[in-house]
């Protein structure tokens, strides 16, 4: 499914904090891990994306679909591009591998991702820190602390 404007916004906005978060990361590192845009329908869309990430991030990034996701090894991040992935299925499989998850869409946290933005006169990242202390993942101090905090 194409993204609205608003959606299409969000998921560049999304691109500027993404960054900020991966150099959030204390624990565990993800030197052994793969950084992963998961998308739907797009993978011409996800590769200008995983470009844009790439120089940014100066590290490999993947790009893979939702089904291909669910049967892929040594994934640590997941971007995901599309609210239409925010399902059970995709959400269960982040949780139980331990993949931090990230959204930058409406209503990400409330749908089991770990981590998104708010954007109101400013853009800030979101996070559920329940989750993320549940698959053992520390954020850098500063990074949680101008965070938004979502209590499920």
């Amino acid at each position: 499914m194409a993204l609205g404007q608003r959606d299409e916004n969000l998921l560049w906005v999304g691109t500027e904090i993404f960054p900020a978060l991966v150099a959030a990361i204390e624990t565990p590192p993800i030197k052994n891990g793969k950084i992963a845009i998961i998308y739907d329908q797009n993978p011409q869309h996800a590769q200008i994306l995983a470009e844009h990430l790439t120089k940014t991030l100066k590290q490999p990034i993947v790009i893979l679909s939702y089904p291909t996701l669910l049967n892929e090894k040594d994934i640590r991040i997941a971007f995901i591009t599309n609210p239409s992935l925010h399902n059970t299925t995709l959400t269960e499989h982040l949780n139980t591998h331990q993949i931090l998850s990230f959204s930058p869409f409406r209503r990400a946290l409330e749908q089991g991702i770990d981590a998104s933005i708010v954007v109101t006169h400013q853009v800030r990242p979101r996070l559920n820190l329940k989750q993320l202390n549940q698959k053992n993942i520390q954020l850098k101090p500063f990074f949680v602390q101008v965070a938004i905090q979502y209590e499920p």
